[in-house]
């Protein structure tokens, strides 16, 4: 990747008759395993990614923490707001944003059939969803973050949402791991 190299990593390989890789226009997935491993960007304006060799850190815009959970490989990130800590995911594979329904606050929801579509092939759901969910507030208004659905989701257990790249649009996430944090533009 880049000019690195990667060592003992698993990998799925991409076969002509996988409809997956036909489906979505991809030639493989990069897990969070290896992704851990570099300091990354990624812009959804110019639907790119890219590994960020320089050690200079964009520090003026929503600067996020994050810990790693005892019993997670993932990520846990943290952000404060309205006199509450609000602890997230961020799933770069999914286009969906999802949150319990004890964190929506009695907000009304709208039923939607979904299609989800990946590693495990082809899902179709019948869910609820909120729309334009005020996720993080700022004082300049252009850094707060809106999501236009969030879905609700009773599985995410003490976490309180899990955000898909729907919650990025028109965004740069600069994702820091040496740091440990993340930034979001």
């Amino acid at each position: 990747m880049a000019d690195h190299q990667i060592w003992q990593a698993s990998f799925i390989l991409k076969q002509k008759s996988k409809l997956l890789f036909k489906v979505l226009r991809i030639d493989g997935i990069i897990g969070w395993d290896i992704l851990q491993c570099f300091d990354f960007q990624i812009n959804t304006i110019k639907n790119s990614f890219q590994i960020i060799e320089n050690k200079k850190y964009i520090t003026d815009l929503i600067d996020v923490g994050f810990s790693k959970a005892d019993n997670h490989s993932l990520p846990i990130y943290y952000i404060s707001g309205k006199n509450k800590e609000k602890n997230f995911l961020i799933d770069t594979g999914s286009s969906h944003s999802y949150i319990t329904s004890s964190n929506l606050e009695n907000k009304s929801l709208t039923k939607k059939r979904t299609i989800s579509i990946g590693i495990n092939g082809i899902k179709i759901n019948k869910t609820y969803f909120y729309k334009n969910y005020l996720f993080f507030k700022s004082i300049n208004k252009k850094d707060s973050i809106l999501i236009e659905e969030i879905y609700l989701d009773n599985n995410l257990g003490s976490m309180f949402a899990v955000l898909g790249m729907n919650t990025f649009k028109n965004r740069e996430i600069y994702f820091y791991n040496k740091a440990g944090k993340i930034v979001i533009k």
